[in-house]
């Protein structure tokens, strides 16, 4: 016969009856991921598959990527749900729920009023009802992703989402929201995935639980890169993937709180240029940093909405990037605005951009950057 070589990949996930929900996990979500060989020692063995993303001509489009993961969450929902009667009592446990707690609790001052506070708000997100409590992955990050001979495979499924350092959350939606961050879909990205997860698990009222999902996979994110950047020695090139990953959630907080808070204050009548124009700034004036990252308050949302309902013109104009002036003019039904110190102009009503930076500056720039790259 025909010679074959496959590899085994053997992993640690704990002796006697702490292995069996990894080794559960892998049998009941076997389409999704790779195929089990068996439990032993506390060891877990599977196939090793390469990953074929690198291959031009296997490469995923993102269509692909997004139905994968839509039908992976739903998987879990179904396979690997958990008691839908939760033991009252305090939320000792619940990481996740005191992070956002903690941030939340911001919106009530600082060192005094917030301490008491955020207690209250722990039990109020506690008893938020899930109709469909789920042991969640917890990583749904792009790398733990492979693309084989099999089609979309998920590695690393089990142990993130449970334990005494996790999340210990059992919302599918986080799941969702994790992905959302991790893949950086746009807003008609994240409605397929939610539309098709949604037709595959049953679950309708995904929506309602999806923004504080989203709160919550930003804020760990960023939280679980601030302890591994100054817990850990790191090299360059790790340190720098930590910061990206930072930055990222930073990002995906901000576009989405303003999505979030501009559906509740933009004129219903289409954003056009006309006077009175009246220019903002972000930072400081729209935005504050009360949760731990850039957001609006209840006071910025009256006055945008005061200015929408008197007729005025509002565009920005704002040391921040042209993707976030793009984000915030579309969140809130801006004309446009001057991004990056002026460097910049974005016509929301046109879509159209126009730099104003000339060649010999952007060569300056690209070796400014080099140099920087260099740097320890």
């Amino acid at each position: 016969g025909d010679d074959e070589t496959r590899y085994v990949l053997a992993k640690s996930v704990g002796l006697g009856y702490l292995g069996y929900p990894a080794f559960l996990s892998a049998q009941r979500l076997s389409e999704f991921v790779p195929p089990l060989l068996g439990l032993r020692d506390g060891i877990l063995y599977a196939e090793w598959l390469p990953n074929r993303c690198c291959e031009a001509e296997a490469a995923p489009d993102r269509a692909s990527w997004i139905g994968a993961t839509a039908a992976y969450v739903a998987a879990r929902a179904r396979l690997l749900a958990l008691p839908k009667d939760r033991a009252p009592g305090k939320a000792v446990h619940e990481n996740g729920w005191a992070l956002l707690a903690e941030a939340l609790g911001r919106a009530y001052g600082r060192f005094v009023f917030d301490i008491p506070m955020r207690s209250w708000i722990q039990q109020r997100l506690y008893r938020l009802r899930c109709p469909l409590p789920t042991l969640i992955d917890g990583n749904m990050g792009g790398p733990h992703w492979i693309w084989s001979r099999l089609g979309p495979l998920k590695t690393g499924f089990h142990g993130h989402g449970l334990g005494k350092t996790q999340l210990n959350a059992v919302d599918p939606a986080y799941d969702l929201a994790e992905a959302m961050l991790s893949l950086e879909l746009s807003a008609e990205e994240e409605e397929r995935l939610v539309r098709e997860y949604a037709e595959l698990s049953g679950d309708a009222a995904i929506g309602e639980r999806l923004l504080i999902n989203k709160l919550l996979a930003g804020l760990w994110t960023m939280e679980t890169a601030q302890e591994q950047l100054f817990s850990v020695r790191q090299s360059g090139r790790q340190q720098q993937e930590l910061h990206r990953r930072f930055l990222r959630a930073w990002d995906f907080l901000t576009i989405q709180t303003a999505r979030f808070c501009g559906a509740r204050c933009r004129s219903p009548r289409p954003p056009s240029w006309h006077s009175p124009l009246v220019m903002l700034d972000i930072d400081g004036v729209i935005d504050r940093r009360i949760f731990g990252y850039p957001c609006t308050t209840a006071a910025g949302m009256e006055a945008l909405s005061l200015l929408a309902a008197h007729g005025h013109s509002v565009a920005l104009n704002t040391a921040r990037s042209v993707y976030e002036v793009r984000d915030y003019c579309e969140a809130y039904g801006l004309a446009g605005g001057v991004a990056e110190y002026g460097a910049y102009l974005w016509d929301a009503i046109a879509q159209r951009g126009q730099p104003l930076l000339d060649q010999e500056t952007m060569a300056q720039l690209a070796e400014l950057r080099r140099e920087l790259q260099q740097l320890p």
